[in-house]
């Protein structure tokens, strides 16, 4: 069996990683291998140490859409995050290690950090992206019950098209043995 995947053809993509397989709905680069496996409700993402990481992607149906993620910040020794992906030099991504949250682009290779903030150690760490248009990209993230926002919007309408699709993707930065741990992934299209 695979991860659990509802309404692939509608506008809510949710997928709680149940089964023992990735979902056939996730996408990454046919140039790079993706380490990864589903095990115990969660998906284990092993690291990359290139500067965009290892990831895996939903495509997106619409311009008007939020996706969250929750981190199993115990289970992840990378960084985890949750990325707005064009190709591997193009990209938005706020991704989370030890207790602190950066928000960082990738324009054209070049890395730029927008954003970190220190946060109290926590088990789960939520992370959310509202995208309202290339100019209006909001990541806000939560360790309770109410999402704050990391940055104001970024402009992302440097984010070229993976093959005439911008990703929706889970992130996972670090060193060869690292990995990155999530146990759900939803996206809501307006």
């Amino acid at each position: 069996p695979s991860s659990k995947i509802k309404g692939i053809f509608s506008d809510e993509i949710e997928d709680t990683f149940r089964g023992d397989t990735l979902s056939a709905s996730w996408q990454w680069s046919v140039f790079r291998h993706v380490d990864h496996k589903v095990e115990n409700g969660a998906l284990i993402l092993a690291a990359s140490p290139e500067q965009a990481g290892a990831f895996v992607g939903q495509r997106i149906a619409s311009a008007d859409f939020e996706a969250t993620t929750n981190i199993l910040a115990v289970h992840s020794d990378a960084a985890a995050g949750l990325a707005l992906v064009g190709d591997v030099n193009n990209m938005i991504c706020a991704s989370l290690k030890n207790n602190t949250l950066s928000l960082w682009k990738l324009e054209e290779g070049k890395q730029t950090v927008l954003a970190e903030k220190k946060i109290p150690p926590a088990l789960n760490v939520k992370l959310r992206v509202r995208f309202r248009g290339a100019k209006n990209v909001v990541f806000s993230y939560s360790t309770a019950d109410r999402f704050l926002p990391l940055s104001p919007a970024v402009d992302g309408f440097f984010l070229p098209p993976w093959d005439r699709a911008i990703r929706v993707a889970l992130v996972s930065n670090g060193e060869q043995g690292q990995h990155a741990a999530f146990d759900d992934f939803t996206i809501n299209h307006k």
